[in-house]
Order: C-alpha cells, then structure tokens, then sequence
C-alpha cells in the first residue's frame, strides 16, 4: 500500500498575534483539503507555546482552526494522530481536544510512548515527550522498543546526534532528566522518522530522520523555511519520499551585523538604512541591527543615536542589539591589573609576615629600597607609643 501523510509540528499558539497564527494555518488546513490524497495528519508535539486562559483570544483562535482541520479530514477520511510535546508548552491543554478522539479510529492523542498500525499494513511508532529518567523511559518501553521493526516513527524531542547541547540538560522538573531517543537504536527498528522539538532542523539530521521545524517564525537565528512535511510511504517495499511545504506567510527575523571599525563616520550608515528601509517594505520582515563597539571614535555614539532616531516609528520590526567590545576590553584589562596588584602585594595578606615585615617589603616593592627590620622597629616603636 502507498500511503500519503502530513506532518506538522511546534505550532506554539500564543507565540505569536492569534489573529495572523490562525491566518498562517489555513494555509496548512487548505492543503489537508486539497491536495490529492491523503490518508494521515500527524501532529507532532507542541501544538501550545504555553499555558493560556480558556476564554482568550489564542483559545478561541486554536480551537477554532483544530475544530475545521477536524472537519476537513473527516470529509476526506483522513486520519489525525496527535503527540503531546513538551510539558512546559502543550502543559496538559492537548485535554482541550479529548472530545475529537471518542473511541472511534479517526483521532487519537499519544501522551505515552504507543505503537500502532494506524493504516492497513504501515506499523507506527509514536514517541511524545515525556517526563521522566533515560532509564526510566527504556525501562517503561522495552517491548516496544526491542524486537520489532516500525514502517515509520512520530515523535517530539531530542535525538543525541542532533541536540547533543541538550540531551544532559536537567529538566525543569526536579529530578528528571530530558529524555534523548538514541538514533542508532531508532535506525534500526524504523524505516523514517519524522517529528518536532527542532524548530531550525537543517541537513545535519541522520539519515532517514527529519526534523519538520517549527510551522511559524517567531525569532531571529531561525534562516531555514519553516512550514510542514509531506511524506509518501510505500509499505511494500519501504520505500518514501519526503517533502517540505514551506508556510508562504511565515515572517521573516533578518540580521544585520556592524563592526563600528568598518564605519568611519556616521555617513558610513546610509546604505544600510536604505536597505533596511527597502527590505521593511514586506510587511513580513523584522529587522535585527546587530553592532559591535570595536573602537572608541566619538561618532560611534552618533550613529546609534542616528540609527535610534531612524527607526524610531518601527520599533516593533527593528532592533538594535549594542555589544560593546571596547567596555569588555577595559574590564578585561583593569581585572587582569588588579590581579598583578594582589599577587605582587600578596605578602600584606600573609598571616606569618609581622608588621615591620610587611613595611619593609612594601618599601621595597614601591622604592626598591633595602631597609633593615631593627631601623623599621625602632621607628614603629617611636611612633607607636
């Protein structure tokens, strides 16, 4: 059987204006009703950024689009599977969907680790993310884990090769590590794996693992489409074929990096203010201007405030993040004087030195004059009394 599925995770509703999230999914929602065929929406972790009220315009706005992503599919007798995500953002609020997934085949919320043969003949693994120790997570799954062979796993977390910064992080929950789904192991008991956690997920992903990154873009450093995936499975011969559907509507957190040295004067800035100027014309666009204090001319001044006074109508689209490399030098160099200080000194702090031996290598450290400790006692004792 060739089966077609669509993957979308780390919607994160309340990450950005509700009114241009939900905008931004009826594009997914029109390709679930449009595209040719389709047998499976899974969605992969994170559907919430954090927790939120009930009667909120996010709220509304969520329930809302899952409420007509639901009608499409079941007009198109298409499956939804749901993993939940990470704790500190779906936060048990996936409960808010428990009326979709009512005993019947066509829509089931994973919060533990489940296997299911969810069409005819494709055997899939879904894996959410889960609060608990490594060994715990193995211990609690090991049938599931050993001795069979999935078509395809689901999931939302790390892998160790891909998030090794985060695999040994200890978890905001005291006493439980975040779990690292071990991709040599996965390798070898699935066919694809596709999920959530990365929002940026690029090339460096394993073979036959995919990261789909986050639906929307809400912050700078993230360069890569976002959007969703398409897989196509053949359950004959195990073959796929994935692809990305990028989020036409996903705004767009640009950089531009300045090293004062390489501005001499305040006119050295135009062109950069044309072009930000130029690239504020889509409305998608937000600016980060990020500059480097690498020397000390007046006019460095001068052009943040420029630059300050430029944008000053567009403060929610543009940025300006200072980094003050010569402040860090001159700290740097007055911390490296005061330890010269204490180590040459470092005899006033000696418990075994009396007084007159302090005085005498003090004056010999200042003067570079010799004075013997009898002259020194005589003239701490005239003036002492």
């Amino acid at each position: 059987m060739n089966y077609d599925i669509a993957v979308i995770a780390d919607i994160h509703w309340d990450a950005l204006d509700p009114k241009k999230q939900y905008h931004e999914l009826q594009f997914f929602n029109a390709f679930v009703e449009r595209v040719e065929h389709l047998d499976l929406v899974v969605i992969a972790g994170d559907v919430f950024d954090t927790k939120i009220l009930l009667n909120s315009k996010t709220s509304l706005k969520a329930l809302q689009w899952m409420s007509e992503l639901v009608e499409i599919c079941k007009k198109r007798n298409t499956k939804i599977r749901i993993i939940k995500g990470t704790n500190s953002h779906d936060n048990n609020q996936l409960d808010a969907f428990n009326g979709y997934d009512n005993g019947t085949d066509f829509f089931h919320i994973f919060r533990q680790c489940t296997s299911e043969e969810t069409l005819p003949g494709m055997q899939c693994l879904y894996c959410p993310d889960e609060v608990m120790s490594q060994k715990e997570w193995e211990d609690a799954y090991i049938d599931l884990l050993y001795g069979k062979i999935y078509d395809a796993v689901f999931f939302h977390g790390s892998f160790d090769i891909v998030l090794p910064e985060i695999v040994n992080q200890e978890s905001e929950f005291v006493g439980a590590k975040g779990i690292a789904f071990k991709y040599s192991h996965f390798r070898e008991i699935s066919h694809v794996m596709v999920g959530g956690h990365w929002h940026d997920g690029s090339a460096s992903e394993g073979e036959h693992m995919y990261y789909t990154r986050s639906y929307s873009r809400w912050s700078y450093g993230e360069m890569n489409p976002k959007g969703f995936v398409y897989l196509n499975y053949d359950t004959d011969d195990k073959s796929y074929c994935l692809q990305r559907v990028e989020n036409p509507y996903a705004d767009l957190y640009m950089t531009y990096s300045v090293d004062t040295r390489s501005m001499p004067n305040v006119d050295s800035y135009q062109g950069l203010i044309q072009k930000i100027h130029e690239d504020l014309q889509d409305p998608k666009v937000h600016i980060r201007i990020s500059i480097r204090i690498t020397d000390t001319k007046i006019e460095n001044q001068n052009a943040i405030d420029m630059l300050r006074r430029t944008f000053i109508d567009q403060t929610r689209r543009v940025k300006i993040h200072l980094r003050n490399e010569m402040k860090e030098e001159i700290r740097k160099r007055d911390q490296e004087r005061t330890e010269r200080i204490r180590d040459r000194f470092d005899f006033v702090r000696d418990k075994n030195n009396t007084t007159s031996q302090i005085i005498q290598k003090f004056i010999h450290e200042t003067k570079d004059v010799d004075i013997s400790l009898e002259d020194i006692d005589r003239f701490v004792t005239k003036y002492m009394r």
